[in-house]
């Protein structure tokens, strides 16, 4: 037999066992039952306790093997105890009344327990049902507290059965099947079970607190799943069927089997979250997120994915959570929110959209890639994260916090903050198929490794920067006089604007020591590129020397040296750096140093580094430091008075960048001796 005909043949039985049911309850409630069957016993609570076995408790008297219990809807002590022997059998019980409570031994039931309760709170079962029988819910609610263990099936015509313990449903090859109203589960309740679910009204499996259905479901109709507030409803077997999926509450369910069911699935509220891509069942069907959150850390690539909305407490209509997952099928049905919270969600077909003019928003610190050729030609606006275009992405994107990277193209973009960061590791071209407007707050990204490996921007629309940020790294190993292409612009006119502090013929260093000049009127005619052309290095040779150097100096004194500094051309040297060392046997004192320099310098008395540091140092006058040392030092140590100077430009000759004199510690109380010209030393100068 087929799979469709299994499905017709287990709807067919379903139909034949509401039927059976409608005529037994017809049978049970009238009041002329052939006086040959059992007797039909109706709770009275007429009694002066509450035991089953009291005479006074029933019309017509208490109940004997094999009879049928009807709890009515108008009865005094509707909270009882079962005080027959464990097992008693009985032939079924029907509630026809609400608010009962029903405690004591197990009873054995051949026909099971039929609740038909039109008005009212419900029933509680907290005696265990046992025998042939199922149960049966037509109507009102129905607690089942025990650990059931009868066989037959439990049968949802409408109503609700609330199971409050793991066995509440008998047998665990017992069948639940839900054709109308509700199944419920207690916080902490795990389903063995069978499932079949679903009817014209959408019947619901739902859960208030943490439960799990461990069996396999069968959808049979338009079939709802709700979690409530905080609420966790685990589905963790195969789902089967062809027919609809509701996932409704603000909860989560979660879906974690191997499943093939064919029908939609739709996902209005809360979240639903898959643990394994066979989780949403076959690619025949489709997942529509249309005010809920889809979240999964698996490739999706088979399943077609429709989404609109924030998602439940703008987490997104998507939300994936780790790892590097691919989608195959996306279409954006209305504006809709996309988070990658960790890793990638590569999306291997691009975005298709189902209308005009919307917007897609990219939330979270992960990567979101589109590949492929989709049709989405509305917005995408990155507040966090990073958008990678690797494909033909026809959307505009507004960077608005995130950043954009990529070698694929996009539509216009627009950089209000964040960063634009074209290629992909430090290689390849990122086309904007467009206008492309930069403001202050944002930042452009380039990489320039070597002529022939860096990253660029291609425009084929309008250029507008409004001093926005340039940042470029890499190796910068371009030999003089190559040019880079940062950003081809191939609109109709130059590029309008700078970038912040890089103005037309500025100049900037990449790497350990290349220097690019910049132009925005660069490239072959119309000369509208922006171009940084590797510069000829810079030559400075800095020196630094000692003014004097004393013989000796005093143990527990203070001495002054000089350090001289000085660049001796041709060229500026950039960002000079002095470095003045306060070595062991030292303690430092005070500093006089040049103006234009910025220094910091250990605490006073102690040893450390004095450094000082400024723009530039141009070529010609020296430049003097003042230093006193405190000398700690006991007599015959020996000290070292150092010094070095570094700066960016070519050094031709970097022998003269460090200076280091050795100086004998003399006696406490002894003058230091200088050496200043030849021949001649004066005591205490």
């Amino acid at each position: 037999m087929s799979h469709a005909d299994l499905r017709v043949a287990k709807a067919t039985r379903r139909m034949l066992a509401f039927a059976v049911l409608a005529a037994a309850l017809v049978t049970l409630v009238g009041r002329d039952a052939a006086a040959a069957g059992p007797v039909t016993r109706t709770w009275t609570g007429a009694g002066a306790n509450s035991n089953w076995t009291n005479h006074a408790n029933w019309n017509p008297g208490a109940p004997a093997a094999g009879d049928r219990l009807v709890f009515p809807i108008v009865a005094a002590r509707k909270t009882n105890t079962n005080d027959y022997p464990d097992g008693t059998a009985f032939k079924d019980i029907l509630f026809q009344g609400s608010g009962y409570t029903l405690n004591g031994n197990h009873v054995s039931l051949s026909a099971g327990l039929t609740n038909f309760v039109e008005v009212g709170a419900g029933n509680t079962v907290n005696l265990e049902i046992w025998g042939d029988g199922g149960v049966n819910c037509v109507a009102g609610t129905i607690n089942l507290m025990a650990a059931n263990k009868y066989n037959g099936t439990t049968s949802v015509t409408g109503g609700i059965v609330h199971a409050g313990h793991t066995g509440a449903f008998g047998q665990f090859n017992s069948t639940v099947d839900v054709i109308a109203g509700a199944v419920s589960l207690k916080d902490g309740v795990t389903v063995h079970n069978p499932l079949i679910i679903g009817g014209p009204t959408a019947p619901k499996l739902s859960t208030e607190g943490s439960s799990e259905w461990r069996a396999p479901i069968a959808i049979a109709g338009p079939a709802t799943f709700n979690a409530g507030p905080g609420a966790i409803l685990s589905l963790t077997r195969p789902i089967s069927g062809p027919s609809l999926m509701l996932k409704t509450g603000p909860g989560t369910v979660v879906l974690s089997g191997e499943s093939t069911f064919t029908g939609n699935l739709r996902v209005s509220e809360g979240v639903l979250a898959v643990t394994r891509s066979e989780a949403l069942g076959s690619p025949l069907g489709s997942t529509t997120i249309d005010g809920g959150t889809l979240e999964f850390d698996e490739a999706l690539v088979a399943e077609p994915i429709i989404i609109s909305g924030a998602g439940h407490g703008g987490l997104g209509a998507l939300r994936n959570i780790a790892g590097i997952n691919a989608m195959g099928n996306l279409l954006v049905d209305d504006d809709a929110t996309i988070s990658v919270v960790m890793g990638v969600l590569r999306l291997t077909n691009g975005i298709q959209e189902a209308g005009e003019n919307l917007e897609v928003t990219q939330i979270g610190g992960g990567t979101l890639e589109i590949e492929g050729e989709g049709d989405f030609g509305g917005k995408i606006i990155v507040r966090e994260g990073w958008l990678s275009a690797r494909g033909d992405l026809l959307a505009a994107v507004d960077i608005d916090g995130g950043d954009l990277v990529g070698d694929g193209n996009t539509g216009p973009v627009r950089l209000l903050s964040g960063w634009l960061t074209p290629g992909i590791q430090g290689a390849g071209t990122l086309t904007v198929e467009g206008d492309f407007a930069a403001s202050p707050e944002g930042s452009v990204h380039f990489t320039i490794d070597a002529g022939d490996s860096h990253t660029a921007l291609r425009v084929t629309g309008l250029v507008s920067l409004e001093s926005p940020n340039l940042w470029i790294d890499g190796d910068g190993d371009v030999p003089p006089g190559g040019a880079v292409t940062l950003i081809q612009n191939t609109g109709p006119a130059p590029i309008d604007g700078e970038f912040a502090f890089r103005e037309e013929g500025s100049d900037l260093i990449v790497g350990d020591s290349t220097f690019f000049l910049i132009t925005y009127a660069g490239g072959p005619e119309p000369a509208n590129d922006f171009v940084a052309t590797a510069e000829s290095p810079d030559s400075a040779d800095v020196e630094i020397t000692i003014a004097s150097v004393p013989q000796s100096v005093p143990s527990g004194g203070q001495v002054a040296v000089s350090f001289r500094v000085r660049n001796t051309g041709p060229d500026v040297a950039g960002s000079p750096a002095v470095t003045i060392g306060v070595g062991a046997g030292l303690g430092f004192a005070s500093l006089v140093a040049p103006a234009g320099w910025a220094c910091q310098t250990p605490i006073v008395g102690a040893p450390g580094e004095i450094t000082c540091t400024r723009a530039i140092l141009p070529a010609g006058p020296v430049e003097q430091f003042a230093v006193v040392f405190t000398v700690t030092g006991v007599a015959a140590a020996v000290v070292h008075f150092t010094a070095a100077v570094e700066h960016q430009a070519d050094d031709p000759d970097d022998s003269d960048n460090v200076v280091d004199a050795a100086v004998v510690v003399s006696a406490v109380g002894q003058m230091p001796y200088w050496r200043a010209l030849p021949g001649l030393a004066r005591d205490g100068q």
